[in-house]
């Protein structure tokens, strides 16, 4: 039977304090051992603040020896199953080689496969499908499953059946490779979670919306090991919350958010930028010196880079801790390039290569070449010559003898004959990842990481993990019909941009926390950016093939469930500072980065009929946006050297042609970089001529014409063919 008993904990103080009170004993001397209960918490960060909150509470007068606080998704880890999962990469390139194989009649009510099959289509689709299981999965649903649930209340019938046989062809075939799916061996974990040994007690500590798999789990411990969920509201508000303490959708009884004193609590800034420096005009200076005085809400991401700029100003520092996505990383573009180089052979994947600081760096140490002149050199070349593939620079560089080494292009002959190596040993390589290995060693053979604390280094550290560990991924995968080692490199980069890494935290800092993080810090100042809809509540949820009503039906996350925590949420944030001398700033955003009208959050009208009107004539009223003057500052440093010659012949110029006169009067500084230092724009994607080249070639001709005594010639044939040879020629 299962023993489930909740705890109201009141919302009198922050969430963390309350926490802290239920867990530690009321005499806090000696030891405190908390290792026979396991603390269930909504994410990674809330689970930070709950630990350094016990460890100050137990302060001089005991030791806190363990605790552990994870989030849900730990009851059904793979970390503690015997029988290993399928790799992220077997599963983009089976889903890929089952859908290649498809015949029109399996796929027939889910898509039309093309003609020929491309196996970018089949990797793109097989993700599509394989993300459609992994929101089933949070529900305890695969496709077919969805289907044997709702039988025929389930709209659009036949394209689920079609889904159902592409999904039944794909675990087919992953069990031919001897491969267990990820996300089955999670449903099936969810029936006989793991937990620790020398667990006596779990507290599922303020989780407001677990995943439905999450419960199936804690209701199976709940048999053998008592489960306490503890809710942070007063006793009093218990008929708004289930069994599991999940906020109930409250349409028919909304929750109303008393916000006090609005006029100075709830703030309207025009964009990101202003929202930004609004919020941190009212950040304490001594915000991060020790001891939690405020804190900071990111719900909207675009808020995050202008705050941290905004609070550096200030000298605040701040800390971000969103994961960073390994695709960002200098590692993940170089790949990206190299993926580009070996498998199409373009120009432009060679540029992005010789334009890699890495790769630049490489060259210089193993001395094939001097960096910045290939660079120019390349520019140079593909600004004359047009080429249009790799193989077009090394026909346009014929191989020169030791004595004729010393020519204008001889970095760049080098550089091209390194790249063209590259794209040779990846075609004679047995596999895509031995090959993608000898590059990455090549590249970085001569890279030193520092000890101690760099930030650069550790973020390098931490994403050369990652690739390292998506490259063993492919050792011993079986080979499949259809997917070649060019198709494995692009499942590599996939599999890369799904992965993240977590920055290292400074010292001392304020962070800017999400959404489900602001209620374990019980900081007496609160200041939530983005308070807008979309963003909270978050509208994200539905999808094409998961609509909100079949959300719905199938008792997964839905739409009123995400307004309901979100109601919830925001009360918790100011009743916890209603008494305590604390309070929250509220800051939304009239439009967004690239200029989109935002909406308030339909939160925000969670008021009495009073004050609805007046709130939302102040909300939608217009706000200016505040746009601040640069000080007067050089924002690079100038070369103080002398000019040469040529230059300053071009500075003491006596005579200026009408365009060059124009571009002085629009601009004296770029006037003197384009026409005294003649320093020009490149385009480094230039595959024709353009409207320069056209008229360059014309005034060429016409020049010929003159030269040659043409300009008078009535022989329209003879004309023609003059002009024609001259073109083709110039």
């Amino acid at each position: 039977m299962p023993n489930i008993e909740r705890q109201f904990l009141g919302w009198d103080a922050p969430l963390t304090e309350k926490v802290c009170d239920f867990l530690l004993p009321a005499s806090l001397r000696g030891l405190v051992d908390l290792g026979d209960t396991l603390v269930i918490v909504p994410t990674r960060q809330a689970g930070r603040r709950l630990r350094e909150a016990l460890a100050c509470r137990c302060g001089e007068h005991a030791a806190l020896l363990s605790v552990r606080a994870v989030p849900p998704s730990v009851l059904i880890s793979p970390e503690q199953d015997p029988d290993p999962e399928a790799p992220g990469t077997l599963v983009k390139m089976v889903w890929a080689e089952a859908l290649l194989n498809a015949g029109p009649e399996v796929c027939e009510g889910f898509v039309v496969p093309p003609t020929p099959c491309d196996p970018a289509w089949a990797m793109q689709t097989g993700a599509l499908l394989q993300a459609l299981r992994r929101d089933l999965c949070d529900g305890g649903y695969t496709i077919a499953g969805v289907i044997e649930s709702l039988g025929d209340e389930l709209p659009e019938p036949d394209r689920w059946a079609a889904m159902a046989r592409l999904e039944g062809l794909y675990l087919a075939r992953l069990t031919d490779a001897g491969a267990r799916d990820p996300l089955s061996a999670r449903i099936e974990r969810a029936g006989s979670p793991h937990v620790p040994d020398g667990v006596h007690r779990i507290v599922v500590a303020a989780v407001p919306d677990p995943s439905l798999l999450a419960l199936r789990a804690l209701r199976t411990l709940s048999e053998r090991i008592p489960v306490v969920v503890l809710v942070h509201a007063p006793p009093s508000e218990a008929a708004r919350f289930d069994e599991w303490g999940r906020p109930v959708p409250d349409t028919a009884a909304p929750r109303f958010i008393d916000i006090p004193d609005e006029d100075s609590t709830l703030l309207v800034a025009a964009s990101p930028t202003d929202q930004a420096r609004l919020a941190a005009r009212h950040v304490p200076p001594d915000a991060a010196k020790g001891g939690a005085v405020a804190a900071l809400g990111v719900p909207d991401r675009e808020v995050a880079p202008p705050l941290l700029r905004a609070l550096e100003a200030a000298g605040i520092p701040a800390f971000d801790p969103a994961e960073r996505p390994v695709r960002e990383h200098p590692i993940a573009r170089l790949l990206a390039a190299y993926a580009d180089l070996v498998t199409d052979g373009s120009c432009a994947s060679a540029a992005a290569l010789l334009r890699h600081a890495h790769v630049a760096a490489a060259l210089q140490a193993a001395g094939v070449c001097d960096p910045t002149a290939a660079l120019a050199e390349f520019d140079e070349f593909r600004q004359t010559r047009l080429p249009q593939r790799l193989a077009d620079i090394a026909l346009g560089l014929p191989v020169k003898s030791a004595a004729e080494q010393r020519d204008k292009l001889a970095n760049l002959r080098a550089a091209v004959s390194v790249m063209i190596r590259w794209a040779q040993e990846f075609r004679d390589a047995p596999a895509a990842a031995p090959a993608t290995r000898a590059f990455l060693r090549e590249i970085y053979d001569g890279r030193v990481i520092a000890a101690g604390d760099n930030e650069r280094d550790d973020a390098f550290r931490a994403a050369a993990s990652v690739v390292d560990a998506v490259l063993h991924e492919f050792d011993g995968l079986p080979e499949l019909p259809g997917i070649d080692r060019r198709d494995a490199l692009r499942v590599m980069l996939d599999r890369l941009a799904e992965e993240s890494v977590s920055p290292r935290r400074p010292a001392a800092a304020i962070d800017l926390e999400g959404w489900l993080e602001l209620p374990w810090n019980d900081a007496p100042l609160m200041i939530v950016t983005g308070m807008n809809d979309g963003m909270v509540p978050d509208g994200r949820l539905s999808d094409v093939f998961l609509p909100d009503s079949l959300r719905v039906a199938l008792g997964l996350r839905h739409d009123a469930m995400r307004l309901a925590r979100d109601a919830y949420l925001m009360a918790t944030l100011v009743e916890s500072r209603r008494t305590s001398g604390g309070r929250v700033l509220f800051i939304l955003g009239k439009t967004s980065e690239a200029g989109d009208p935002l909406k308030p959050s339909r939160l925000l009208f969670r008021c009495s009929d009073q004050r609805l009107v007046a709130r939302a004539a102040r909300l939608f009223s217009p706000v200016a946006e505040t746009r601040a003057a640069c000080a007067s500052s050089v924002t690079f440093r100038l070369d103080p050297s002398a000019l040469d010659a040529r230059a300053a012949a071009r500075l003491d110029a006596r005579t200026l042609s009408v365009t060059a006169f124009r571009e002085y009067l629009n601009c004296p500084f770029r006037y003197y970089l384009s026409r005294v230092l003649q320093m020009n724009a490149v385009d480094d994607r230039k595959d024709s001529p353009d409207a320069m080249d056209f008229g360059t070639l014309v005034h060429a001709a016409l020049e010929d014409m003159i030269r040659d005594g043409l300009w008078a010639c009535g022989d329209e044939a003879r004309l023609a063919a003059f002009l024609r040879e001259r073109a083709e020629s110039w």
